[in-house]
């Protein structure tokens, strides 16, 4: 009993524990929930603060994005301080947000708030390419696709500007904590954009109306939805405007489709008929300012692409042919002062700031992928193109406006007359101005201030400012040296009249110059004692004076009523050559007592007899050209070796010894180096003016003079006459404005052969009878002395290339998905019964690495031993899932075809291609297959060659929707398990990119030459080819194309060895060229080659073949 009793007390307690807990526990959850509910009830201040200063730090982001685009957009509209335009807008913008951060610190210190900002990094948009579309006025549309990189954000705010697809953006970071609000580890990142999109441009012809489609978004890709007209600026480009053709127009009705896209329909009347004849509709400029200020502007294209076709010619050894060209706003494109010729209206050039201009030009010709950016710069001038504005010169805070020049190089190598030059600009405002790679350094000397310009190729020396009293009485603005200081020749510019000392019974000639005081541009800073200029690709220098200095007799005077003269020297970075234009006036009657008007010239040596040894040496021999009637006749001669007056050719105080007749240029040279003149149509036209004005006076004078046996070569308008000649009186109301352009270029050298002199005092006078012992002239130049000629591999196209001598899966050259692989010297092999697990069945062999390029090939020599539903061939992938296969295919017919498959997950129940069955495709036979893949054509080909090299048959498949494969291999496939076994053998693989791997080529060869290839002995692997027109030959190797330990053998037109150059490897895809190391051509060649650059005759001017704007879709 008593136990039982126990029992039960024990029970009662327990009972009377778990109603206490259930009564605790109920408890607490009420109070948790009122809690809770007091908390959500009760106002917290703090967090209406954190939410208040979350607020607005968005609406300060958006007020610094809206001034700093309105600032930048001000800035390099109307001109700034700052080299680097956009950082004066970052400076305000930075000073905004400063601002924003202190005050909102100081405001909320003592409230126990903590408050940091950061900038954000944050990729605003991924790399990508977007369409826009242009209609035609047939409503055909044409689509362009636009590259655009990464764009991220960063440094507070950015902008991508100019491009059909515009962002202007602005992020931070913020975090908060307010310890005593219960407040820790808030934070928050804010972006503020405006994302503009051109999508198409629409011409209403008949309505003179201009439709554009455009999306407008902001942050979060949410449509900005309240524009109107006052909201947009649209730019079209007319023609007929007489000073800029960029003008703003207005909008007729705007269209709003929601989602943020907006059609504007501008009003286009009064442009003219060339505006939609032209396709000028094409070109707009859309500026948007959203309800917030914010800014955004667009272009709708982001380049112009031009090729340009040169008429110097294609030698081999041509090196010296870089052009400086010149874009204006309207498209024009100008060389030497003269317009290139064009088939078609040039694109306008959009108003971008100019330091946004990318120039790329290809390498080796417009059919080349291959493009290289190139220096350029921006020039002011005056509206009417006339004179470069000093201070402005080369101000990059500014946009590409009327008076803007964009002036940018074009190399033409050896071989080629043709290049494509692509001209784009940069989204990325926070772009840097280019480098500078040229500079003039102006020091003091007794002489006065001389400019020293140390090119990549050669030394100038300007006299930029003579000092009063400093005048020799044969006087020199320009002195030529070569690169290493070691040689010079000196250029005489527009001088005359002449003075006779009977004391010395001398001439002096000419006695009055127009005063050397060249302004530089661009301005020279400073810099110690001494004054430099710099800039990115040339320096121009002018001078515009009436002052004339009168040299003798003395002393010297000054005339300000005779001539009003201005010139214009144009310094190109890394060529061979200057050139100077004049234009000047005569302001009365002008009476030169022993006549004497030079145009140009050349001075051979310095009026010293202490330097006669070296005169001698560097001024051997002189060579000019002829107009004999429509031919053109070349004179060479020698100078003399003794230091006395002697007139080689021309008219010289009243006697005529040899002939006066001249052409397009002169030169003076050595064996190693030499100079020329250079002159333009102009110049001679000019020349022929005068000459028939004052009684046939003109002439091309050669001489040497008696003071240093200087050699002399000038182009006298009015040549000198005795003293018992009357005077001549120049009248400025008959007589032409003097007007030309001449150009000084640096020459290889040369040597007479002396084998070819003769006697003929027409042609070259030599002023001692002696027969050949002095000057004599001579008919043919030898090349320069030091010359060897050379073959260098100039681009090896081969990704991969395997012979197969040692194991290329152990080395990690081929990788494969299965088993079905072995290698044995020499060769590779796969075998295999059924399909594999993995790449559609396919056992597979590629290589590694992921190859570029526009056009992919892969080339290969095989057998196999096949069976039904066997492929043998090769591989292009984009993934394991995604692919092409061009192959031999044997079908459940046993026919034997070429075929070509794309796979994506599943095979076609037939090939995508095929050709008929083949009995050429037999088991057991050497076969050689050439596959390849072309991105631009969109194009999977494969052609079979049986063991000799002859083609069988080829087939091809064209796919608009073209895999981007980069992987590419070989592979087999057995689609039937236990039919029989397929194996494969084969024997090399070449994998290249842009070039067939079937044929090496050598470049840079004469026509018709003949090359080929040899081994060690000299015994021939391929047959000779023959260089085509353009010196380029294609040696076939599909046999054979890698080659060790070979030779390759060059032969003139006429069979005789050229050179032959052993190599340790030799690969189909080559491409080498054959060049004459150190100097290229001798003087005279060059001359008669580059000469036509400067002629300024419409036949000579290079042409713009053809016009597109960048990235069209083919």
């Amino acid at each position: 009993m008593g136990c039982k009793k126990y029992c039960k007390r024990g029970q009662i307690i327990l009972i009377m524990c778990m109603t206490l807990v259930i009564v605790i526990l109920s408890i607490s959850t009420m109070i948790y929930f009122t809690s809770t509910q007091h908390l959500f009830f009760n106002y917290n201040p703090s967090r209406e603060i954190v939410l208040g200063i979350d607020s607005d730090f968005d609406r300060a982001l958006t007020r610094i994005l809206a001034s700093a685009t309105d600032f930048y957009n001000r800035t390099i509209t109307q001109g700034g301080t700052h080299l680097f335009e956009i950082g004066e807008a970052r400076a305000l913008a930075n000073r905004l947000f400063s601002h924003w951060i202190l005050s909102v610190q100081t405001a909320y210190t003592g409230k126990g708030i903590n408050i940091e900002v950061n900038w954000t990094r944050k990729t605003i948009q991924r790399s990508k390419n977007i369409d826009i579309c242009i209609y035609d006025e047939s409503g055909r549309p044409e689509y362009y696709s636009i590259p655009y990189s990464e764009r991220i954000l960063e440094n507070l705010f950015k902008l991508f500007w100019y491009k059909p697809n515009s962002i202007s953006v602005i992020g931070a970071d913020i975090s908060v904590d307010s310890v005593t609000g219960g407040i820790v580890g808030w934070r928050s990142t804010h972006i503020i954009l405006l994302n503009l999109t051109i999508n198409s441009i629409i011409p209403r012809k008949d309505r003179d109306i201009l439709d554009i489609n455009i999306t407008i978004l902001k942050e979060g890709e949410a449509p900005v939805n309240d524009l109107n007209a006052k909201n947009f600026e649209i730019y079209l480009f007319d023609r007929s405007a007489k000073v800029y053709g960029w003008r703003k127009v207005a909008i007729k009705e705007i269209t709003y489709n929601g989602g943020g896209n907006y059609i504007l329909s501008v009003n286009t009347e009064g442009f003219g008929k060339q505006f939609w004849n032209w396709g000028d509709y094409r070109y707009i400029i859309v500026r948007v300012k959203d309800n917030r200020d914010i800014i955004v502007e667009a272009y709708s294209y982001a380049g112009v692409e031009y090729v340009i076709q040169s008429f110097v010619g294609t030698h081999p050894k041509k090196t010296k042919e870089k052009y400086v060209f010149e874009i204006i706003p309207n498209g024009t494109i100008y060389w030497y002062g003269e317009k290139l010729r064009s088939s078609a209206p040039n694109p306008p050039i959009p108003f971008p700031p100019v330091k946004q201009f990318i120039v790329e030009v290809t390498v080796n010709g417009p059919t080349d992928t291959a493009f290289e950016e190139v220096p350029y710069q921006i020039e002011a001038w005056d509206d009417r193109y006339l004179w470069p504005l000093g201070d402005e010169f080369l101000n990059y805070t500014r946009r590409f406006m009327n008076g803007s020049k964009l002036v940018f190089q074009v190399y033409y190598p050896p071989m080629v007359d043709t290049q494509k030059v692509r001209i784009t600009w940069r989204d990325d405002c926070d772009y840097k101005p280019i480098p500078y790679n040229l500079e003039m350094t102006i020091v003091r000397t007794e002489d006065g201030k001389v400019g020293v310009v140390k090119g990549e190729r050669y030394i100038l020396e300007v006299i930029v400012e003579r000092r009063k009293g400093q005048y020799v009485h044969v006087d020199w603005s320009l002195r030529l040296w070569d690169r290493d200081h070691s040689w010079f020749i000196d250029y005489i510019l527009p001088a005359y009249d002449s003075y006779f000392s009977e004391r010395e019974n001398t001439y002096y000639i000419p006695i009055k110059f127009p005063d050397p005081h060249w302004t530089v541009l661009p301005k020279p800073k400073e810099e110690g004692d001494k004054e430099i200029s710099r800039a990115p690709v040339r320096l121009i220098l002018y001078n515009v004076t009436d002052r004339v200095i009168t040299t003798s007799p003395a002393p010297y005077q000054e005339i300000t009523d005779e001539l009003r003269i201005k010139q214009m020297l144009y310094i190109p970075y890394d060529v061979w050559y200057f050139q100077y234009f004049v234009n000047a006036t005569w302001k009365k009657p002008v009476d030169i007592r022993y006549s004497y008007l030079v145009f140009a010239g050349m001075i051979g040596g310095p009026p010293d007899n202490q330097y006669i040894p070296k005169t001698v040496k560097w001024y051997k021999w002189g060579s000019l050209l002829v107009e004999k009637g429509s031919t053109n006749i070349i004179i060479n001669g020698t100078f003399n070796n003794v230091n006395q007056y002697i007139p080689h050719r021309g008219y010289a105080l009243g006697a005529q010894v040899g002939d006066s007749d001249y052409s397009y240029w002169a030169a003076m040279y050595n064996e190693s180096i030499g100079a020329a003149l250079f002159c333009s149509k102009q110049m001679l036209e000019l020349l022929d003016s005068y000459g028939r004005y004052y009684g046939d006076r003109d002439q091309l004078f050669v001489w040497t003079r008696t003071r240093g046996a200087s050699r002399f070569m000038e182009y006298d308008a009015i040549r000198l006459e005795s003293a018992s000649s009357p005077s001549t009186r120049i009248d400025p109301n008959k007589t032409p404005r003097i007007e030309f352009k001449v150009a000084g270029f640096l020459l290889s050298g040369g040597k007479a052969d002396e084998d070819t002199k003769y006697d003929n005092d027409k042609d070259w006078y030599d002023g001692v009878r002696t027969g050949m012992g002095y000057a004599a002239p001579f008919t043919r130049v030898l090349d320069p002395s030091g010359t060897t000629a050379d073959i260098i591999l100039k681009k090896r196209n081969a990704i991969l290339y395997e012979d197969f001598s040692t194991d290329p899966f152990a080395e990690g050259r081929l990788v494969t998905n299965t088993e079905a692989w072995s290698w044995t010297s020499g060769y590779i092999h796969a075998s295999a019964d059924g399909p594999s697990t993995s790449w559609g069945g396919a056992n597979v062999a590629h290589c590694p690495n992921n190859v570029g390029g526009s056009t992919l090939y892969i080339l290969s020599k095989l057998r196999y031993s096949s069976t039904t539903g066997s492929h043998v061939g090769f591989i292009m992938s984009e993934t394991d899932g995604r692919f092409y296969t061009a192959e031999f295919y044997r079908d459940d017919q046993n026919n034997r075809r070429l075929a070509i498959w794309k796979y994506t997950g599943t095979w076609p129940s037939i090939p995508n291609a095929r050709t008929n069955n083949l009995s050429s495709l037999s088991d057991n036979t050497w076969l050689i297959f050439l596959g390849s893949v072309s991105f631009n054509d969109r194009r999977v080909s494969i052609t079979a060659y049986d063991n000799y090299g002859n083609e069988i048959r080829s087939v091809s498949y064209n796919d608009t929707n073209l895999m981007n494969t980069r992987k590419l291999g070989l592979q087999i496939r057995d689609e039937v398990s236990g039919g029989g076994s397929l194996s494969a053998t084969f024997d090399f693989l070449v994998i290249s990119a842009d070039a067939d791997p079937s044929s090496v080529t050598i470049e840079g060869l004469g026509r018709n030459w003949r090359v080929r290839i040899e081994d060690a002995s000299g015994a021939p692997l391929t047959s000779w080819a023959t260089a085509d027109n353009r010196g380029v030959a294609n040696i076939n190797v599909r046999l054979n194309p890698i080659m060790e330990n070979v030779q390759i053998h060059i032969q003139d037109s006429r069979g005789r060895d050229v050179i032959t150059k052993k190599f340790s490897k030799i690969v189909g895809g080559d491409v080498y060229v054959y060049s004459v190391g150190g100097v290229e051509l001798n003087a005279v060649e060059e001359c008669n080659m580059y000469y036509k650059m400067f002629t300024c005759k419409n036949e000579h001017i290079p042409e713009i073949i053809s016009i597109e704007v960048a990235y069209k879709k083919t």
